[in-house]
């Protein structure tokens, strides 16, 4: 039997060992298995547990991202000759070699970080979905590539590599694939939320409250209305269903999903407790992956912090400003038009969390917030935010 080769390259900054494994039971197609395929994958820009407070600080809040949101930890590739699978290796590694499959028209699936394992129908493996939290430290953030066709010839068959690269190879029959001599692109599963920084500009705060307060402190963060699952493949991605919670914090008005249901817990990977007192920098933030959401039940953050005057909690203004343990509150909802909000460049808002796309979020406060975490009419919060690659969504917000 004639072996050949295709390589689907991409270039990843990544230098990573490599190591592969067969799975011999690949449902046999006719015909010999005469073409290899070698894959390098590009991490694309354009998203520990599923929260983390650390250093967003530099490349943490731009397109590029902190380095371990780009780690390729394992590497999985599917050959498939219209529904049926032709061949599957994975590798722990940013590169997957030598996968044999025959000649012919055929469609490629490239997955990474989400340990799949074979599964022997094309249907079957478009329909797989993944579950919060994202395990940026151990596994690594799931990325996928959309699935492309090829047509594989006997010979080498490379795919990603530039002219220059093809050329160094060894071995008769090379063959270049039409791939534009680009990388093959992967984007993560996942979005980003971050609060980048929080800051209380007492100046600015209402006569009648300077003396009220003059510090807020134990602060703590929460996400809220965050689903569960996503879809990995798809123009659907987002599955708007079994929605978590980061804290039981009061919401009288039932604005997250399951607050008053019996027997819902929150998950204790959506909170924090962030800093002893404001300001919150970008070397301490608060982080979070979260999965797509279509806006039917809009995602938001929230910041809560006790309130001082002169070192001590003040309990003169529960109801109006504070809960009944000084806690005031300032929710921000993600990616939305609202008074107060502000969105870099000409960026539109439209309620929705993409995959892949960082939510950068600068809160200025300039009063007391909420007794709970409900919207009210009137509020002290601006909210700033601004768009570009992983895609990075800057949101500016003042209470």
């Amino acid at each position: 039997m004639k072996i050949g080769k295709l390589f689907l390259a991409g270039i990843v900054a990544l230098g990573l060992g490599l190591t592969g494994c067969n799975n011999d039971d690949v449902p046999e197609l006719s015909g010999e298995k005469e073409a290899t395929i070698s894959i390098k994958v590009l991490p694309s820009s354009n998203g520990s547990l599923l929260r983390s407070t650390g250093n967003l600080n530099g490349d943490g809040v731009l397109a590029k991202g902190l380095a371990q949101e780009s780690a390729i930890k394992s590497l999985e590739v599917w050959i498939f000759k219209g529904d049926v699978l032709d061949a599957y290796k994975s590798a722990a590694a940013a590169e997957v070699t030598e996968i044999e499959a025959r000649i012919g028209a055929r469609t490629v699936v490239v997955v990474a970080n989400a340990e799949i394992g074979q599964k022997n129908s094309k249907a079957e493996l478009l329909a797989t979905i993944k579950g919060l939290p994202a395990d940026v430290a151990g596994k690594g953030l799931v990325m996928t590539a959309e699935p492309f066709d090829v047509t594989l010839v006997k010979g080498n068959n490379y795919y990603g590599y530039t002219d220059a690269q093809v050329a160094a190879k060894t071995g008769e029959n090379k063959n270049h694939l039409n791939d534009n001599k680009k990388p093959l692109p992967i984007t993560r599963v996942n979005a980003r939320v971050a609060i980048v920084s929080a800051e209380l500009d007492l100046a600015s705060v209402p006569a009648n409250q300077k003396v009220v307060f003059d510090a807020l402190k134990d602060v703590e963060v929460a996400m809220f209305n965050v689903p569960k699952e996503t879809k990995l493949f798809g123009s659907d991605l987002a599955k708007n269903e079994n929605y978590l919670f980061g804290a039981k914090w009061d919401s009288p008005l039932s604005t997250y999903v399951g607050y008053g249901v019996a027997g819902a817990t929150a998950t204790t990977s959506l909170t924090d407790a962030v800093t002893d007192a404001l300001p919150v920098v970008d070397t301490n933030a608060p982080y979070y992956y979260v999965n797509e959401s279509n806006g039917t039940h809009k995602m938001f953050i929230v910041l809560r912090a006790k309130v001082y005057k002169d070192n001590a909690v003040v309990t003169t203004v529960k109801d109006l400003y504070t809960d009944n343990e000084g806690y005031t509150y300032y929710p921000i909802w993600i990616n939305v038009a609202k008074e107060g909000y502000t969105y870099a460049g000409e960026y539109v808002p439209d309620g929705k969390i993409k995959r892949n796309t960082q939510y950068n979020i600068s809160l200025t406060i300039k009063g007391l917030g909420n007794p709970n975490i409900d919207p009210v009419d009137k509020a002290w919060l601006d909210v700033a935010v601004a768009v570009e690659d992983w895609q990075v969504v800057g949101q500016n917000v003042i209470w």
